[in-house]
């Protein structure tokens, strides 16, 4: 694969994105990671489930890796991030991609195939942002607990605390080994108030987000959720698939909300399936 990386100016961001094209291969594909991580820390490890795609566009979202803006570390919005996207996107002549998209990146996935419906075929979501559980009220009131743990993050101080405390709510089930928690905690505190001004994005556009609807606008859909990851998760994904014939669903065995990191060829395999010839029998939640 040819590796180009480069950089998108738009209001003052200045957005990182790498892209890989295999001349062998088909298919579009965006790849959108979690909050505060960078795209290649995220994708890199399944990339040769997704080499056979011939073109694979991996940005850094605003408040990590390598994308900065021209005033340092600042608050943005979910639309703000779209619309840099979109910009991205349209400059690089996209027309006809899927995208796939993990938790920060799932939310931003999912906004992103309702505003480009027409170019959008299919979508991934690897436990996307505000897809926890069934219960609205439950999501906004988790949201804002995620919100005011990694105040923390905004001090000059030691940021693990933060990080910490945002890992107890989204991950409440993950290994506790020394090595594991300190390398986890060590990927997200690199851009300690990139981390916590996404998550202040993800709680402020919950607050006005009519979830059913966005659902309902999707293409045909994949949800990728981990075993470990607390039931309330699946037992949404799980109704959706039942309700809804766009929406598909599978588990990760032996993971947690970290699972890109912890079992990247099974999560790769899983998109490359749903996106190929054969796709996933998932509607019942087959276990992978």
């Amino acid at each position: 694969m040819r590796v180009a990386p480069n950089q998108h100016s738009f209001r003052g961001w200045s957005l990182a994105y790498r892209r890989f094209q295999n001349p062998d291969g088909a298919g579009r594909l965006l790849l959108l990671h979690g909050a505060g991580v960078a795209g290649d820390l995220t994708w890199t490890p399944m990339m040769g489930a997704l080499a056979s795609c011939a073109d694979l566009l991996i940005p850094d979202l605003y408040g990590a890796g390598d994308t900065v803006h021209e005033q340092g570390e600042r608050a943005f919005k979910i639309a703000e991030q779209l619309e840099h996207l979109s910009a991205l996107l349209e400059q690089l002549g996209w027309d006809d991609f899927d995208v796939v998209g993990y938790s920060f990146g799932g939310l931003c996935a999912m906004e992103l195939a309702r505003a480009l419906p027409t170019r959008i075929k299919n979508v991934v979501l690897i436990e996307p942002g505000l897809m926890e559980r069934a219960d609205w009220q439950e999501t906004l009131q988790r949201r804002r607990l995620y919100a005011r743990a990694t105040e923390p993050l905004k001090t000059t101080g030691d940021p693990r605390a933060g990080v910490t405390a945002f890992l107890d709510l989204v991950s409440p089930r993950r290994s506790r080994h020394p090595r594991v928690e300190s390398r986890v905690i060590s990927r997200l505190a690199h851009r300690p108030l990139g981390l916590a001004y996404a998550l202040e994005a993800i709680a402020q556009h919950a607050e006005a987000l009519d979830r059913p609807e966005l659902i309902r606008s999707l293409p045909r859909t994949l949800s990728l959720v981990g075993s470990k990851t607390p039931g309330p998760a699946h037992e949404l994904h799980q109704q959706l698939a039942n309700q809804h014939a766009h929406w598909h669903y599978a588990v990760i065995e032996g993971c947690d909300h970290a699972l890109p990191y912890q079992k990247p060829d099974a999560v790769g395999r899983a998109i490359t399936r749903f996106l190929g010839v054969a796709p996933l029998e998932s509607s019942h939640g087959q276990h992978l």
